[in-house]
């Protein structure tokens, strides 16, 4: 039996400075752990710093349009103001089980001070509830990211394999067969360049972290990784922080506007 609910919370700054938290329950194989994590990629610095814990993880709390976030041992606290409504999909249903997904803030005002250092700029919260393990998910590689640009925010999701996918939401308004790639985002009417794709001279793209799973995201956590098959933990990750300049039209009105995007691929090079 597996079963697992997850929060992705962050902040990006004016600068382009970032701060991500991730917030997790797990139960597999016997096994349930809750564990969290800080990422910090500030400015000047080549890739984020990254600090994890398996102890005293408070899950987020919700109250109205705001989320609140206090990790003592990881010297973490935040707050995310909901400036969008939320979003939500059933993403998968299967006799392997369920994905549902809450984008509890497309857009929020945010505060995030992790020790003596404070993020304050646009952040993103949502939460994944799974009761399929990701090891037995029909998906060969999947896009994910968010970007907040002027008065544009929007978040996507592509799945490849053999239930393919590729949604995205831009200003609440759904689309069931945006182009995504690393580069640029095409949905609702609005192109959304990423970084080396962004055009206009923003070419700015950060790596945030690169490598295996069993290196990254799953590194430190020997309890899960000891029910974690082989194969996913060898499935490769990029995370990036790039510039975002978004261009088209929401709803018969002209948008443009520039800003930041977090989005990341994912190989797992199975799910056939």
């Amino acid at each position: 039996m597996f079963s697992m609910t997850k929060w992705y919370l962050d902040c990006t700054t004016p600068a382009g400075e970032a701060c991500i938290v991730y917030w997790g329950r797990v139960h597999a194989g016997g096994v349930g752990i809750s564990y969290a994590s800080v990422l910090e990629l500030r400015a000047g610095a080549a890739r984020a710093e990254e600090r994890r814990t398996l102890l005293g993880c408070a899950e987020p709390v919700i109250d109205g349009e705001r989320t609140g976030l206090l990790l003592d041992r990881l010297g973490v606290r935040g707050r995310w103001m909901a400036e969008a409504d939320p979003v939500s999909a059933e993403l998968l249903r299967s006799g392997d089980g369920s994905v549902r997904w809450r984008c509890l803030a497309p857009r929020a005002e945010a505060e995030v001070i992790v020790g003596e250092k404070t993020y304050l700029g646009e952040g993103y919260v949502e939460q994944l509830e799974m009761t399929v393990a990701p090891w037995k998910l029909p998906v060969r590689s999947l896009r994910w990211g968010r970007a907040i640009a002027g008065g544009v925010s929007a978040v996507w999701l592509q799945w490849e394999g053999p239930c393919p996918r590729s949604d995205a939401w831009v200003n609440g308004i759904h689309d069931a067969h945006a182009v995504i790639g690393d580069d640029e985002i095409a949905a609702c009417g609005v192109r959304i360049g990423l970084g080396k794709g962004a055009g206009g001279g923003l070419g700015v793209r950060r790596v945030v972290r690169e490598g295996a799973l069993g290196a990254t995201a799953l590194s430190g956590i020997a309890a899960l990784r000891a029910v974690v098959p082989a194969a996913m933990l060898d499935a490769r990750e990029i995370k990036w922080v790039s510039r975002a300049r978004a261009r088209g039209e929401v709803k018969g009105r002209a948008v443009e506007g520039e800003g930041w995007a977090v989005h990341e691929r994912v190989e797992l090079g199975r799910g056939d």
